[in-house]
């Protein structure tokens, strides 16, 4: 083994104490694990930040109990599922939306921390485009590759309804197309969450 002298700030190697002494480790072993981490990481073309936003997404994907599916069985799935029973399917995509609306707002709880948010996070989406924009009490959301089917995209515009919902906007006009969805909403003058 080759002994080396890093430096560190004094309340990062405070932490890194607390944290090998929590897991009966060495802080040598915490830095040789580290290291190796990083240059894999470097091998797989991976920053090492990647794989922290990798973990936090995995913990959101938990926490809203996605399960991965392929997107033309996905898409399959929809058409099948809309032809059956259209309305039903699009409350439960409202329904879903909102749910996965408040899951996000223990991350974010505005809807514009949401839109900064998902800067970092845009590279790991099943998406080409998803942008927010923002204009006084205004928010115009753009998806590009939400599914292969206007099905598809419907739900996904129903889906984003509720989630904008739970944030507080009410959806004033959705453009769907295969693949697309745009929805422009305003700021709802009835707090989220709110019964009427």
């Amino acid at each position: 083994m080759t002994r080396i002298n890093v430096s560190v700030k004094t309340e990062l190697f405070k932490e890194i104490v607390r944290f090998t002494e929590s897991r009966g480790k060495s802080v040598s072993s915490f830095f040789s694990e580290a290291a190796n981490l990083y240059l894999e990481s470097d091998k797989n073309s991976f920053k090492p930040e990647d794989i922290v936003k990798s973990f936090e997404t995995l913990e959101i994907l938990k926490e809203i109990n996605a399960v991965p599916v392929p997107s033309l069985l996905l898409d399959g799935l929809i058409k099948f599922s809309v032809k059956c029973s259209g309305k039903e399917v699009m409350e439960k995509w409202y329904e879903r939306g909102q749910i996965i609306g408040d899951i996000l707002k223990k991350r974010a709880k505005t809807l514009q921390e949401f839109s900064a948010l998902l800067e970092n996070y845009k590279f790991m989406l099943p998406t080409d485009i998803f942008d927010i924009e923002f204009d006084a009490d205004t928010v115009t959301v753009v998806i590009s590759g939400a599914g292969y089917s206007n099905e598809a995209a419907s739900c996904t515009s129903e889906g984003l309804n509720g989630m904008l919902q739970s944030y507080g906007y009410d959806s004033e006009k959705v453009e769907v197309s295969e693949g697309f969805v745009k929805v422009m909403g305003r700021k709802s003058t009835v707090k989220a969450g709110a019964i009427t």
